[in-house]
């Protein structure tokens, strides 16, 4: 009777949250027409109310002094509005117009948040961009979200100088650096004005205009520019505040990227809250307790990765001593969830199931472990999203004898489906800058003629509680080092190389590693040993794939690869055989000291054992 009962409460409690968010974000969008309200009329409302109160706290990178020595710089609300503002003239004044791109080429840190600031006020849209995406992929990302304009620094403007001719002549590029000389356009900030932006400078944008394009890889294809329009970031700072009960006297740590939504998630918090975000330019598992102990975090943001890397360091002074209260994130494994919650004293850890693009997701606020949230009974009744039976083979969402979904059993694996409805606050889907990639994520006629449902492209289950459970990402897209990569893109990259035939890419689990690696089965014309692949990496670098996306894996083969009798590869069967079960020759890349070996008993186990550097 008492899990009946407590059941219960969480589920009103949940939903309660949501009736909460929808009504709010509902009467945010009556204002939704140009020149109405949008994020910036949210962040002038907070300068107003916080000019002289900390915003944003980072530390100077390139130092090497102690811990407790390490300088940091702190901004205020109203420092980052004058920044901001100085931006946003000069760019006026420099060919950015309303509706533009600007491609955000930055290293991790504050220049993140507020470039979005400041392009915003002058009614452009942000790109946030990878540094690690380079040659022909950067190309494809400036190309599928319509770039105007480039922005770097210093740091990484060597980047932009690769670039093709063509690229460069018409996507011109701007370098916000105090000490820059170089042939690039100086974004000269500091000689503008850092008066108020006027209204007129963004009176054709509204709240459904796109805010920034976060780069995402989907089940298919190159990655794609998902959409966030101005309500959606006000909205998911809002609706994660609600859940989380995040306070003015929180001070939150993120050493996540700042080009990936949760690592900007943390900004748009501290919004909402007059909390404080705490910018660690990169993550150090080394450092990240004595990091929380010295700028009094109350609050951290992971991906079950960093967590993972925790966990695996010795034990140190701060393990404990910290006033961290709640940890917040996606992707931790159950095993490591344990570990990580009693070894560094964290009460609560909030996990949360979600994609950039989706128009649904999941929350555990529960410190139910493994778990991502709750799709009881009562909660299904109310909140649109469905599991539905997916099949492996065909790689589609199963349909009966009528064409229709079905939903799964309890404890059965299936497809998360979300429900779309445009005119709903909570249901809108944006999709992504390519129309053929929006519609490559809406299923159709799900349960009745006509009604159309988000694509969310992973499996999950749920158990006898109603607790929801994520299981494996579908197909063509694997996670890898807290990143999304695209089998297919993957696999046209290694085409390109000399000797390959034909290939297929797939994700295969490690044991104790979080996400799945990349293995890749080759069709060859060479030779097949160690040499033949190390030829391989060495063209892979020069193609410039970044090394998460490269194939941990490769198997090597000088047959056909094995198709079903529709000459579908057959990658799921594979996948099932990992890289111990093939005939094939199977080699491992370690990538710490750049060797090859080919896998055997010997090296599976230590593969297994962790003695490599995953």
């Amino acid at each position: 009777m008492g899990k009946i009962w407590s059941g219960f409460v969480r589920d009103i409690c949940f939903l309660r949250v949501l009736f909460n968010v929808a009504a709010h974000g509902n009467g945010i969008a009556k204002k939704n027409r140009p020149g109405g309200w949008t994020f910036i009329d949210f962040w002038n409302d907070r300068v107003q109310q916080f000019e002289n109160s900390p915003l944003i706290e980072v530390e100077v990178p390139g130092t090497s002094l102690p811990q407790d020595c390490r300088p940091t710089k702190t901004y205020t609300y109203g420092e980052c509005d004058r920044l901001t503002n100085q931006i946003a003239n000069f760019c006026s004044k420099n060919g950015f117009e309303q509706h533009n791109t600007a491609a955000l080429l930055l290293p991790n840190g504050e220049l993140f948040p507020l470039m979005i600031l400041a392009m915003a006020k002058i009614g452009v849209t942000s790109a946030l961009l990878n540094p690690a995406i380079q040659g022909s992929h950067l190309v494809h990302a400036l190309e599928v979200c319509k770039a105007t304009h480039v922005i770097c620094t210093g740091a990484t403007v060597s980047i932009y100088n690769e670039l093709p001719a063509e690229i460069k002549e018409k996507i011109p590029c701007f370098c916000i650096d105090d000490n820059w000389n170089g042939d690039i356009s100086n974004l000269a900030y500091k000689d503008a004005p850092d008066t108020a932006i006027d209204q007129s400078h963004r009176s054709a944008v509204q709240l459904t205009d796109t805010l920034v394009h976060i780069f995402t890889s989907g089940t298919t294809g190159l990655p794609k520019a998902a959409k966030m329009n101005h309500l959606r970031w006000y909205g998911a700072g809002y609706l994660y505040v609600q859940f989380c009960k995040i306070n003015s006297s929180d001070r939150i740590y993120t050493s996540l990227p700042l080009y990936h939504g949760s690592g900007l998630l943390a900004f748009c918090i501290a919004l909402h809250t007059q909390a404080v975000m705490l910018i660690k330019p990169k993550f150090s598992a080394s450092q990240f307790w004595a990091d929380c102990h010295f700028w009094k975090a109350t609050v951290v943001q992971y991906i079950g990765e960093t967590c993972r890397f925790l966990c695996k360091t010795q034990d140190g002074p701060f393990d404990k001593q910290h006033s961290v209260r709640m940890a917040l994130g996606n992707g931790l494994r159950p095993d490591v969830w344990k570990t990580f919650q009693e070894r560094f004293s964290v009460p609560q850890i909030i996990e949360f199931y979600t994609a950039t693009e989706s128009n649904g997701g999941l929350i555990n606020t529960e410190n139910k472990v493994g778990a991502v949230g709750c799709l009881s009974p009562l909660v299904k009744r109310l909140y649109p999203l469905k599991i539905v039976k997916f099949d492996h083979v065909t790689q589609q969402v199963f349909r009966n004898a009528n064409g229709r979904c079905v939903p799964v059993d309890i404890g059965e694996p299936g497809e998360l489906l979300a429900l779309i409805d445009n005119s709903h606050v909570l249901r809108r889907f944006d999709g992504y800058s390519d129309k053929a990639a929006t519609e490559a994520k809406i299923l159709r006629n799900v349960f009745q003629e006509g009604d159309v449902y988000f694509r969310s492209g992973d499996l999950l289950r749920v158990d006898d509680e109603g607790f929801v459970y994520f299981c494996d990402r579908i197909g063509d897209t694997f996670r890898w080092k807290g990143e999304n990569v695209s089998t297919q893109e993957l696999a046209t990259t290694i085409e390109l190389c000399n000797d390959v035939v034909e290939c297929i890419v797939y994700g295969v689990a490690i044991p104790n590693m979080d996400g799945k690696a990349g293995m890749a089965m080759i069709r060859t014309s060479a030779t097949i040993d160690s040499a033949t692949v190390e030829s391989l990496y060495t063209q892979l670098d020069f193609l410039k794939t970044p090394t998460f996306k490269q194939p941990l894996f490769i198997r090597l083969t000088s047959d056909p690869l094995p198709t079903t009798t529709t000459f579908k590869y057959m990658t799921y069967e594979m996948a099932q055989q990992g890289y111990t079960a093939s005939t094939d020759a199977v080699y491992f890349r370690d990538h710490a000291n750049q060797t090859v070996h080919l896998v055997n008993s010997e090296v599976a186990e230590a593969i297994a054992s962790g003695v490599y550097k995953l």
